[in-house]
């Protein structure tokens, strides 16, 4: 076990307290049991994109059983090793699978945020290999719209439609 925390300053402010899912050397349930009684919000970071490094649908069920409890709302931080604006249209697609099936994985928690990096991998910074990579961006972003993720209802429709 863990040292816990000397005090808890949850809901003391105007903003939230809030941390990353690994401060401990372990496991989403095993961190998140640890740090919800002393925190707002946790940001569940997923390192990688493959099925064995992301949270079970049972952990999901206990993650959303400890945010109940405790009062704790959480975040999604994507993979990092996904790449939306690439080059090659089959790494572009494995994004914006990856992407959508985080976002279904993780939607019984009710997310404040989902953050996705977008790198730019080429070493040219060209206009047209940024351009290049802007388009690149602008079609995934146009196939994950495409599988029926809707926005939030409160923001203005942004994609020009």
């Amino acid at each position: 076990m863990y040292p816990f925390l000397p005090k808890s300053y949850k809901f003391t402010f105007p903003f939230k307290i809030a941390t990353t899912s690994f401060i401990y050397p372990d496991h989403y349930v095993q961190n998140i049991n640890m740090l919800a009684p002393y925190l707002d919000e946790i940001e569940l970071i997923f390192f990688e994109s493959t099925p064995k490094s992301l949270p079970s649908k049972e952990e999901i069920g206990v993650l959303l059983s400890i945010a109940n409890e405790y009062d704790l709302s959480y975040n999604i931080h994507h993979p990092l090793d996904i790449f939306p604006g690439a080059k090659d249209r089959s790494r572009r697609q494995f994004a914006v699978e990856t992407i959508r099936q985080i976002i279904d994985l993780t939607a019984p928690l009710s997310p404040s945020t989902h953050t996705i990096h977008l790198p730019y991998e080429e070493i040219d910074h060209e206009n047209e290999s940024l351009k290049r990579w802007q388009n690149h961006i602008c079609d995934s972003m146009e196939k994950l719209h495409g599988t029926g993720i809707g926005g939030n209802p409160e923001l203005p429709d942004r994609m020009g439609g």
